[in-house]
C-alpha cells in the first residue's frame, strides 16, 4: 500500500447543518490549498436528518466514511477522485455513528445513541454485510447514556473512549474512559469528555477534550499501555493524526447549545474558532497549523490521504460552501412561513381569543430571526476575517499559520 501523503489530510466537520454537503475536506496543510469532498451521492432521504460527517478510516488507498445521523447513517467506501462511492450502505440500527476503524477485515462503528458497536464485511472495495458485535456493560439500547463515541484498532485488539454516564443535571462528568472493548478493559479512567484514541507508530495517542488536552502512550515491560506524557493544546480537542514528526490535532469550537441537555449554554463562550494546531509531543510545543472558521465550527476526524486533487483557493472553496448555505437560510425560511401560515389558516376563528396558540405564533416569530442569525454567522466570521487581513495590507487568502 502507498503511503498517504502527510502533508495533506481529510477533515470531517460534524453539526455541519448549515452545509450538510460540504462537511468534509482535503485540505494541504503546506499551501492552504482545499477541495471539497463531492457527498452529492447521499439521497435525499439521507440528508433528512443528516448533521455532517463523522468517522473516517483508512481501507488501502481507500477512504470509508460515516455520515452523521440518527435515523439513517450511510457507511461509504471512496476513492476521493470519483463523483461516486465505490460502495454505500445504510447502517441499521445504528443511532449517531461517531468514529470508526479497520480491523481485520471489517469496519467497526461506535452508534453512540444505542451504547454499542457495530461492524461491517469489507470484500476488497466492497461493503458486505452489518451486524452487532458488542454492547457496552450495564445501559440500555434507547439512549445514548455514555456517550460512546472514538474506536481504534491496536495489535491486540479494538480500544474505545467514552464520556461514562451524567450527573445529576444531566451534563458530562468526570468519569470517561479509554478501554479495551473486548474483553473490556479499562485503560485509563476519570476523564473529562475522551475522544479519538489514535494508534501512530505503536503509539497510542487519545484527546481529554473537556481539559484541553492530548496524551501520549506507550507500552510498559509488561505490555500494557502508560501516559507518558500529556499536553495541554488549548481548546476542544478532537481528532489526531501525524503530519511529519508532529501531530495534527483539530479544535472545534464550542457550542452554544448543549447537545446532551438540548439548552443554551449559560457560562461565558470561548470565542476560540475552529482550526488545527500542530504538536511537538518531544518538547510539549503547540503551534497553530490552520484557521478553520471559514469552513467549519467542529472538526471530528482526521486521517492523512494521498492522490492527485483538483484544489481551490480558500475564498474558492468558501464560496462553494456559501452557496450551499444561501439555499439552506432560505429554505428554512419558506418552511418556517410555511408553517407560520397552516397555524394561521386552521379554525383561526377558534383560536383568537386562545392564549396558548397566540403565545405559540409568538413563539415561532421569536424564534425565526435568531435561527436565520445563527445559520448566517459564518459568513459573519468571514467577513470579519477578510476585514482584518485587509487592514494589515495582508493576502485575503492567507489563512495558513504554519511556521
Amino acid at each position: 500500500m502507498k503511503e498517504p501523503n502527510r502533508d495533506t489530510v481529510l477533515l470531517t466537520f460534524c453539526n455541519q447543518k448549515s452545509s450538510l454537503l460540504h462537511s468534509t475536506c482535503i485540505l494541504e496543510t503546506g499551501t492552504g490549498r482545499i477541495t471539497w469532498v463531492n457527498l452529492d451521492w447521499i439521497p435525499d432521504e439521507g440528508t433528512r436528518d443528516l448533521g455532517g460527517t463523522a468517522g473516517v478510516c483508512r481501507i488501502g488507498d481507500a477512504i470509508a466514511l460515516c455520515t452523521q445521523s440518527m435515523e439513517t447513517p450511510l457507511l461509504a467506501i471512496l476513492d476521493l477522485v470519483s463523483p461516486e462511492p465505490i460502495s454505500v450502505i445504510q447502517l441499521e440500527g445504528v443511532r449517531d455513528p461517531h468514529s470508526i476503524a479497520f480491523y481485520q477485515n471489517h469496519i467497526y462503528i461506535t452508534s453512540t445513541g444505542t451504547n454499542e458497536i457495530h461492524r461491517v464485511s469489507v470484500n476488497g472495495r466492497e461493503l458486505g454485510e452489518q451486524e452487532l458485535y458488542w454492547r457496552y456493560p450495564g445501559v440500555g439500547q434507547d439512549a445514548d447514556e455514555i456517550h460512546l463515541n472514538g474506536i481504534a484498532a491496536a495489535e491486540d485488539g479494538l480500544i474505545a473512549t467514552c464520556f461514562g454516564p451524567k450527573t445529576g443535571d444531566g451534563s458530562w462528568g468526570m468519569k470517561g474512559r479509554l478501554f479495551y472493548v473486548d474483553p473490556f478493559a479499562p485503560i485509563r479512567e476519570r476523564l473529562r469528555q475522551p475522544h479519538s484514541p489514535t494508534i501512530l507508530d505503536g503509539k497510542l495517542y487519545f484527546a481529554e477534550s473537556g481539559d484541553e488536552k492530548v496524551y501520549v502512550c506507550e507500552r510498559a515491560d509488561d505490555g500494557a499501555w502508560q501516559v507518558v506524557k500529556d499536553i495541554r493544546i488549548g481548546g476542544y480537542t478532537r481528532g489526531i493524526t501525524r503530519l511529519g514528526d508532529r501531530i495534527v490535532v483539530g479544535i472545534s469550537e464550542k457550542r452554544r447549545v448543549s447537545r446532551s441537555k438540548n439548552t443554551i449554554v449559560d457560562e461565558e463562550i470561548d470565542l476560540k474558532t475552529a482550526e488545527l494546531r500542530l504538536v511537538n509531543t518531544d518538547t510539549g510545543t503547540v503551534e497553530p497549523l490552520f484557521d478553520l472558521a471559514a469552513f467549519a465550527r467542529e472538526v471530528y476526524d482526521i486521517v492523512p490521504v494521498d492522490g492527485v486533487f483538483a484544489f481551490d483557493t480558500q475564498l474558492e472553496a468558501l464560496k462553494i460552501r456559501v452557496h450551499e448555505m444561501e439555499s439552506t437560510v432560505e429554505q428554512v425560511r419558506l418552511h418556517a412561513r410555511m408553517w407560520n401560515d397552516k397555524l394561521l389558516a386552521r379554525d383561526l376563528a377558534l383560536h383568537k381569543s386562545d392564549k396558548k396558540f397566540r403565545e405559540m405564533q409568538l413563539e415561532l416569530k421569536m424564534i425565526r430571526a435568531p435561527f436565520h442569525w445563527f445559520l448566517t454567522e459564518p459568513f459573519r466570521i468571514v467577513f470579519r476575517l477578510m476585514a482584518t487581513r485587509l487592514d494589515r495590507g495582508t493576502n485575503v487568502d492567507l489563512v495558513v499559520k504554519r511556521k
